[in-house]
């Protein structure tokens, strides 16, 4: 008595905290009746052969009863949905299995999470600190990198004594622009001219 019925099938995927995997929700509806049935497929589906642009769904067939009744699967309406990856610093925390606490040290090394994301290191290898900013004697420039991340904000700081001076006179404030979470490289004049300088740079 379903004969003729509208099927509605969803499949959505969903990426996983490991890599390259993702789980699949199938979902099915009778749109005239109402009554709907759902399975979770847990990490069948793996990327590692394609690149970003190109994910294929393996196709598979399911059979289910309600009842002693079964669901005909004619004129279905379908539609796939990637769910995207978390990014920025919510994708960190959950890649790496963080506290979420900008200032805890996961793995020791006296740079703190926050720290290892802005300059692409590793929060789990205490050897991988990613690129740290240096000062260029030759050329008098303070050069540093920051992950692509519109939400962050440097402010390189300076003081010609550490214990007179006191307080760190901002040069320059960089603001990020770009949004593709790779390391993009920036440069603050500073100079030669004094006997000696302290530098720090402040990200926010």
């Amino acid at each position: 008595d379903h004969d003729g019925d509208l099927l509605r099938v969803i499949y959505t995927a969903k990426k996983t905290t490991t890599t390259n995997l993702w789980d699949c929700t199938v979902s099915i509806s009778n749109t005239v009746t109402g009554s709907t049935w759902s399975m979770l497929e847990t990490s069948y589906i793996n990327e590692t052969a394609y690149n970003a642009t190109e994910l294929y769904l393996g196709m598979y067939t399911y059979s289910h009863t309600t009842g002693g009744e079964g669901w005909e699967m004619d004129n279905l309406v379908s539609k796939i949905h990637f769910a995207p990856a978390p990014e920025g610093w919510t994708g960190f925390v959950a890649d790496y299995s963080l506290s979420g606490t900008k200032t805890d040290d996961e793995d020791l090394d006296g740079l703190n999470d926050w720290g290892e994301y802005v300059f692409g290191g590793n929060p789990t290898n205490d050897t991988d600190i990613g690129t740290q900013p240096v000062f260029d004697t030759s050329t008098g420039e303070y050069l540093f990198a920051l992950v692509g991340d519109n939400s962050v904000v440097a402010h390189v700081a300076t003081k010609g004594d550490l214990v007179v001076d006191p307080s760190w006179t901002i040069i320059d404030t960089v603001n990020v622009i770009e949004t593709d979470g790779v390391l993009h490289n920036y440069t603050t004049p500073v100079g030669t001219t004094k006997t000696q300088e302290f530098i720090k740079l402040l990200v926010d």
